[in-house]
């Protein structure tokens, strides 16, 4: 009896007839037995008395996580119980409270455990501020922690209860609550949580806290687009909710107006950064929202992309939209026909009359961008050799427009070797070496120094494997990887971050927030039906492949993602046109043809990751007057 153990079950009597054991006695008090036998012989029971073990355990029993009022007694008075190790109770031990957390105070500090090994706190009054409060209870190393949280008295509606607004739109003023403490006084630094209860609306920043007049503001409120009442509640630990309500009414519009400016400028072909917007209002201003809006080509030749319609010039994606919370809607895409000169996009709302967009198309204008390669180390290959070359032209007829000349007087860098020269518009040191052979590091590829004025890049640097460049040129896909590597240099993925074109780097979702991509993709993923937030940016893949490419579960086969795809892999518009928003003059119409389909998220995977590793040290800066400027991090890429 008493559950506890032996070293051996069995054992052979030794030549004095002696065998023995050790025993273990169990986690319990009182009697405990063990029995020993021996062929037919009677059993043999020798007993052991069980005992408490030293102290080991001190654990709350009443009194932990409650709530009370800021500055009052918390209803539970705190209760701890010492144990030895298999739980047993030790009696007559000091054991003392503290507070360690919120500035309350105790009385009975030092309690002598009773016979259940327990004992009570005299009272636990909680400090004047809203949150945390704990105690340490404890004897010699032996502690646990007790938590209180502190409310305030009341939570109360202070402003924002009881509006009417159009129906699916942001009511004017923001739901707020006031906090207060036992005599009335606002309590700063409440946590207030604001849900929707009712009428399907939607809210932004729902998690606050009272400020120090103890006022907690809700972001916004946007009701539910059906008409009737919508509800929102704040809450806080430790009390009854509050609401307020809102009444949408319905709303007949009134007044279509322009949002963006009606006159813009773009070149052939290319994407509007800036596409038509209009905004739909009553006859007394107030926004009117879930209002279908269409947008046509009127002259320039273009057409309304349709599920299948591959990017052509003349296009207009996501023509068809419904006015949000403020009245507004948009066009998602305006690609510029092929024709210079004047074209127009009409924008239809229900039987109000029409309002016209037009847009002034210019020719492209001829290419000045000058991209120069220097090889160092390892002299290239006649194939290699080709495909640099190849790479220069192609992102020159890209990249249209000629940056300032930058004189240089500098030693050498982790990046690049001592300059003393005047640049136009950029020169790129390739070096061919050894890294760690075929399959691993391809290589690197980056800006070293960037222009003071633009942030663009004047000089940078291309580090290749030469077994991997050897196995790239048998597997065809030379020329492809040059070309996606030059491009890092020229700016795509290494600038971004400088340049405040990437969100949610590092996370589960990052993204390209550059307009004129944003306008090309949804061009592209128009047949897709694409629902995410666009541009999505590689989110896997390691330092040098995540936050710096497309994502390839979504782009796939496109070649600024972080991997080679088997057959061709196309320069995107949405690809070229992420240069203008880092401020280039590109070309969308010398771009590849590139769709986003179903289809294309079902080919096989990438036939080979493009593993690359960042450049060491930082991105040097050059003023006009050809100083250096300071220097900046290859952050996230």
């Amino acid at each position: 009896t008493g559950g506890g153990s032996v070293s051996r079950t069995s054992a052979i009597t030794d030549n004095t007839g002696s065998v023995s054991v050790i025993w273990t006695l169990g986690g319990f008090l009182g009697a405990q037995t063990l029995t020993v036998s021996a062929g037919s012989l009677p059993p043999a029971v020798v007993g052991a008395t069980g005992t408490v073990g030293p102290p080991a355990l001190l654990l709350p029993v009443a009194g932990n996580t409650q709530f009370a009022v800021v500055g009052r007694p918390v209803p539970i008075k705190p209760r701890v119980r010492l144990t030895d190790a298999f739980g047993n109770p030790i009696a007559g031990r000091s054991i003392t409270f503290t507070v360690t957390t919120g500035g309350g105070t105790i009385t009975d500090s030092v309690q002598t455990t009773n016979a259940s090994g327990e004992v009570e706190l005299g009272s636990w009054t909680l400090g004047p501020g809203a949150g945390n409060n704990r105690l340490r209870a404890f004897l010699e190393s032996i502690n646990t922690e007790l938590l209180a949280i502190g409310t305030p008295a009341s939570v109360v509606v202070f402003q924002g209860n009881s509006q009417t607004v159009n129906a699916g739109t942001q009511v004017p003023v923001k739901p707020a609550v006031l906090a207060l403490g036992p005599d009335g006084e606002a309590l700063a630094d409440v946590a207030i949580v604001f849900q929707v209860d009712a009428g399907g609306g939607q809210i932004t920043g729902p998690s606050q806290t009272t400020d120090a007049q103890g006022i907690a503001r809700l972001g916004n409120w946007i009701l539910g687009t059906t008409a009737g009442e919508n509800r929102v509640s704040a809450t806080t630990f430790g009390l009854a909710a509050v609401s307020f309500t809102a009444t949408g009414i319905a709303a007949n519009p009134a007044v279509v107006t322009a949002a963006t400016p009606t006159s813009i400028t773009g070149l052939v072909g290319n994407f509007l950064s800036s596409n038509p917007a209009v905004r739909v209002t009553d006859g007394s201003g107030n926004p009117v929202a879930a209002v279908p809006v269409t947008f046509e080509v009127v002259t320039g030749g273009g057409v309304v992309a349709s599920a299948g319609f591959e990017a052509a010039f003349g296009l207009l994606a996501a023509a068809g939209a419904t006015t949000d919370f403020d009245g507004r809607a948009q066009l998602g895409a305006w690609r510029l026909g092929s024709t210079p000169g004047d074209q127009s996009v009409r924008v239809n709302v229900g039987s109000l009359p029409p309002m016209t967009f037009t847009a002034t198309a210019e020719p492209v204008p001829v290419g000045t961008y000058q991209i120069e390669v220097r090889f160092t180390g390892t002299q290239p290959s006649a194939a290699q050799q080709n495909a640099f070359t190849s790479a220069a032209a192609r992102w020159q007829e890209l990249v249209l427009n000629d940056l300032p000349d930058e004189t240089f007087n500098e030693p050498a860098t982790s990046c690049s070797p001592e300059l003393n020269e005047v640049i136009d518009d950029l020169v790129i040191f390739a070096e061919l070496t050894t890294i760690d052979g075929l399959g691993g590091v391809l290589g690197s590829a980056g800006p070293c120094w960037i222009r003071d004025e633009t942030g663009l890049t004047v000089v940078g640097r291309m580090r290749f494997d030469t077994a991997d460049l050897a196995s790239l040129e048998t597997s065809g896909h030379l020329g492809e990887v040059i070309l996606h590597e030059m491009g890092h240099v020229v700016g795509f993925g290494t600038l971004w971050s400088l340049l405040g074109l990437i969100e949610g780097a590092g996370g589960g979702d990052p993204t390209f927030v550059g307009s004129s991509s944003r306008s090309a993709w949804v061009a592209a993923s128009q047949s897709l039906g694409f629902v995410g937030n666009i541009v999505p940016v590689e989110n896997s893949g390691g330092p040098g492949t995540r936050d710096g490419h497309w994502r390839e579960t979504v782009a796939r086969n496109e070649l600024m993602t972080g991997f080679i795809n088997n057959g061709t892999n196309p320069l995107s518009a949405f690809s070229v046109a992420s240069f203008r928003d880092m401020g280039y003059v590109v070309n969308d119409a010398a771009s590849d043809q590139f769709i986003l389909t179903q289809l294309l998220l079902g080919t096989p995977a990438a036939q080979l990751q493009i593993r690359e590793a960042p450049l060491a040290g930082p991105i040097y800066v050059i003023d006009r007057a050809g100083r250096r400027a300071g220097t900046r991090s290859r952050i996230p890429f």
